[in-house]
């Protein structure tokens, strides 16, 4: 069976990429194919070891920066915005690159 595992961003090597990397690392011993989707991968040592062997699919550029607290009032109404569109539209552009044959998402 083809699964597609889908995560926002692998930036760290935190509980949720690790559980991610281990789901795939199980399936795949069970016979089936998993690839894990996400909008960026960090270069970062840990993560490039939690996700060695497996098969990744990201947007290929940087996952849009945080905005930090102290400017997050003043840009809250654009910002908050211009932050949701554009994670909207990478998310559809990472929906498009998912495997028609994929059997479960």
């Amino acid at each position: 069976m083809k699964i597609a595992i889908i995560v926002r961003s692998l930036a760290m090597a935190g509980g949720g990429e690790r559980q991610a990397a281990a789901l795939a690392r199980e399936l795949g011993r069970l016979g089936h194919t998993a690839t894990i989707y996400t909008f960026a991968v960090s270069r970062d040592a840990n993560v490039v070891r939690i996700l060695n062997g497996l098969r990744v699919v990201t947007l290929g550029e940087p996952y849009p920066p945080t905005i930090p607290r102290r400017l997050l009032g003043l840009l809250a109404p654009v910002g908050t915005l211009w932050y949701a569109r554009r994670e909207e539209a990478m998310a559809k552009r990472l929906a498009r690159r998912i495997d028609p044959a994929t059997d479960v998402l």
